[in-house]
C-alpha cells in the first residue's frame, strides 16, 4: 500500500479539527461584510481594504453565480474555499521546522500543535483573513530561509510574493517582514543587500500594484483607510484593562492549545540550547505576540495572535517536547499526546456550540425579520448589525421573502455608534423613515455592546409610545 505523504497528513487533520470545532455558520462580525463586499465588488472599510482577500472572494463569489449557485449560500461557499487555504498551514508549518533545522519527529510534532490548535481550528472555518494570511506568511518564511541558504536572489523574490499576498490579505502580515530581515542576518555578507533588496522590491510592488488599482477605481478609498484609523482610535479610547480581560486573554491563549503553550515557556527558558533559528525565526514572532497584546481587540478572539503561531509556539514546543521524549517514543505517550491534542478541540466545541447557537439562531432570523419592516427602515441591533447590509445586497441579487430593493440603514454599536445616539433616532424619525431598536438581550454581546444597548433603553420605553408605528421594538 503506497503511504499517504505528512503533507497531505497534516492537512487532512487541519481540515478535520476546523470541522470539530468550526463554526456551523457566521458568527465572526467581520465575515458578514466580506460576504457582502464579494457582491458588491468594493473594497475598503478595514486596513487598507485587504484587497487580495476581497477580490478572490469576489472571483468565487463570480463563478458560483455562473453555475447558477444561490447567493443566499455564498458565505457557505466562501467559508469552504479559504478553509481549504488555512488548512495548508499545519503542513507548511511542519516544512518550517524541517528547513529551520528540527528533526523530522519535532517537524511532526509542530504541525501537530497547529492542526489541533481549537483557536486555529475555529478561526480557519470560517470567511475570515487570519488562517489565509497565516498560510501565505509561512511560505514566506520557508523561502526565505532557502533564500538566505542558497544566496539566491530568484528565491528572495519569490518571498516577496508570498509576503506580499499575505499583506494583501491581513495587515497584521507586516511583523513577517521583521522575520525575514533577521533571517537575511544569516546571509553571506557579499549577498545580503542584493536578497533584501529583491524580497523588499518585489513585497512592496505587490501590495502597491491591487492598492493602487482600488484607488483609482474606487472612489471613497481613502477616507475608507482613514475611518479604519479612526475606528481604532476609538477602541484605543476604550481600552481598558481589568481582571476580566486579563481573564480573557489567558482564555485566548489557552485555546491555541494548553500543552503548546506550557512547552513554548519551556523552551522559551532554555532556548540558548536551540539551534541559530531561535533569533531569525521564533525572536520576532514573540515580538509580534508581545505586540498584539496590547492591541484592544485581542479581548474579541485570539484569531490575532494567528499569524506567528507558528513560529512563537509550535515551533518551540515541538523542539523542547522532542528533546524531552525518549526515543522510540512508547505506544503509552503516543496516547498520552493524542488525548492532549484531542481533548481541547472536544472542550472548545462543548464550550462554544451553546454560545454560537444565540448567535447563529439571531443572525438566521434576521431575514424574517426585515421582511416585515418598511424598505427604508433604519435598523439599531448589535452583534448582528453587519447581518443587515448583506442581506440588503442579497436581496439585491436573488430576492426573497418579498423583498426587493431594499435600503435600510443600519445603525451599528462600535466605530459607528453616534455620539448622540438620541438625536440621531429623533432626526430620522422626523424625516419619516421608521426605527427599529433591538432590545432582545442575546442580540448583543460584549461590554460596548451592552453599554450601547443601555443607551437604547429609555428611548425604548418612550419612542414606543410617543411615535405608534414608527418605532418598533424587537422583544
Amino acid at each position: 500500500m503506497r503511504r499517504v505523504s505528512p503533507a497531505v497528513t497534516w492537512y487532512l487533520a487541519a481540515l478535520g479539527a476546523a470541522l470539530v470545532v468550526g463554526p456551523v455558520g457566521p458568527v465572526y462580525w467581520d465575515t458578514f461584510g466580506y460576504v457582502a463586499q464579494s457582491l458588491t465588488g468594493h473594497i475598503g472599510g478595514l486596513g487598507v481594504g485587504r484587497p487580495v482577500f476581497a477580490i478572490a472572494s469576489q472571483a468565487v463569489a463570480s463563478i458560483w453565480q455562473l453555475v447558477g449557485g444561490s447567493v443566499w449560500d455564498l458565505e457557505v461557499v466562501l467559508r469552504v474555499v479559504w478553509l481549504l487555504v488555512a488548512a495548508c498551514a499545519a503542513p507548511l508549518t511542519r516544512r518550517l521546522a524541517l528547513e529551520a533545522g528540527l528533526t523530522d519527529r519535532a517537524a511532526h510534532l509542530a504541525a501537530a500543535f497547529v492542526a489541533a490548535s481549537p483557536a486555529f481550528a475555529h478561526s480557519s472555518a470560517t470567511v475570515l483573513t487570519d488562517g489565509a494570511s497565516t498560510t501565505f506568511v509561512l511560505l514566506t518564511w520557508i523561502v526565505a530561509m532557502r533564500a538566505v541558504r542558497e544566496d539566491a536572489v530568484r528565491t528572495a523574490a519569490l518571498a516577496g510574493v508570498w509576503l506580499g499576498i499575505a499583506l494583501g490579505l491581513r495587515e497584521a502580515s507586516m511583523f513577517s517582514a521583521a522575520t525575514v530581515a533577521c533571517l537575511g542576518l544569516a546571509a553571506s555578507p557579499r549577498p545580503r543587500l542584493r536578497l533584501l533588496l529583491a524580497f523588499g522590491t518585489v513585497t512592496a510592488a505587490v501590495v502597491i500594484v491591487p492598492m493602487a488599482w482600488v484607488y483609482l477605481t474606487q472612489p471613497g478609498y481613502v477616507e475608507t483607510i482613514q475611518g479604519w484609523l479612526r475606528g481604532l482610535e476609538h477602541d484605543e479610547a476604550l481600552k481598558a484593562w481589568d481582571v476580566r480581560e486579563a481573564g480573557l486573554i489567558a482564555s485566548w491563549l489557552l485555546l491555541f492549545g494548553p500543552l503548546p503553550l506550557v512547552l513554548a515557556f519551556a523552551a522559551f527558558r532554555r532556548w540558548r540550547a536551540a539551534g541559530p533559528w531561535r533569533w531569525g525565526l521564533v525572536a520576532p514572532a514573540w515580538f509580534q505576540w508581545g505586540v498584539m497584546m496590547t492591541y484592544v481587540g485581542i479581548t474579541y478572539s485570539p484569531r490575532y495572535l494567528m499569524t506567528s503561531f507558528p513560529a512563537a509556539v509550535a515551533i518551540p514546543a515541538a523542539w523542547w517536547l522532542d528533546r524531552c521524549l525518549a526515543t522510540p517514543v512508547s505506544t503509552r505517550m503516543r496516547q498520552a499526546l493524542v488525548l492532549a491534542l484531542c481533548l481541547p478541540l472536544l472542550g472548545a466545541r462543548l464550550i462554544v456550540r451553546p454560545y454560537e447557537a444565540k448567535l447563529l439562531a439571531i443572525s438566521s432570523s434576521l431575514a424574517a425579520d426585515l421582511s416585515v419592516v418598511p424598505a427604508d427602515a433604519v435598523i439599531v441591533t448589535g452583534h448582528a448589525c453587519p447581518v443587515v447590509p448583506m442581506i440588503r445586497e442579497l436581496v439585491k441579487v436573488e430576492p426573497r421573502l418579498g423583498m426587493h430593493a431594499p435600503a435600510w440603514t443600519a445603525i451599528c454599536p462600535g466605530w459607528g455608534w453616534p455620539v448622540d445616539i438620541v438625536a440621531t433616532l429623533d432626526g430620522h424619525l422626523a424625516a419619516g423613515r421608521t426605527v427599529v431598536l433591538d432590545m432582545r438581550d442575546d442580540a448583543w454581546q460584549g461590554r460596548e455592546q451592552l453599554r450601547s444597548r443601555d443607551d437604547l433603553r429609555e428611548y425604548a420605553r418612550e419612542g414606543s409610545t410617543q411615535h405608534v408605528g414608527m418605532v418598533i421594538l424587537w422583544e
